[in-house]
């Protein structure tokens, strides 16, 4: 990361990723469009989520999706929002399934409980998206100010 513009892209993605709960997955599924709100960590330049094995999404492993995360705000000039697209992956490594639990179980304490309570631990994956492309969009201090970010994440880890 070379230039200024990258440092602080770098700064504002994290700070949008570490601070956003909920992401949006878009895909295409026998030619019907669909979109699904989940939690999600980021880790490792890759979005993970846990999602029932019967859900629509996971049918779609190995296929292109597209993610938004947006900051919501009233006032147009502080919107902040991520959208990319990618492949889906379902996660199988056991050591990378470990890290992205702690991380997760981190981000949303009360998921962990309501997993063991619910018994969903062997009804459920963790799936991976693997980004080809990502805009950010920065609305402050220009309006509308999109920024490719896909070389920011292809770079070895960002967390």
């Amino acid at each position: 990361m070379g230039n200024n513009l990258e440092g602080s892209n770098l700064i504002a993605f994290k700070n949008l990723v570490n601070s956003s709960r909920v992401a949006i997955l878009s895909f295409e599924m026998e030619g019907n469009l669909w979109s699904v709100p989940l939690y999600f960590v980021f880790f490792n330049n890759s979005l993970f989520f846990f999602s029932s094995k019967n859900s629509l999404h996971v049918n779609c492993v190995g296929e292109k999706v597209a993610v938004s995360i947006f900051e919501d705000s009233i006032n147009l000039k502080e919107i902040k929002g991520f959208q990319g697209r990618g492949k889906l992956f379902k996660v199988k490594d056991l050591t990378l399934k470990g890290k992205v639990s702690r991380l997760y179980f981190k981000k949303y304490p009360e998921s962990k409980n309501i997993f063991l309570k619910e018994n969903v631990l062997g009804k459920i994956s963790i799936y991976m998206v693997k980004f080809e492309r990502a805009i950010l969009t920065l609305n402050d201090p220009h309006f509308f100010r999109k920024e490719d970010i896909t070389q920011i994440l292809s770079e070895p880890v960002l967390q």
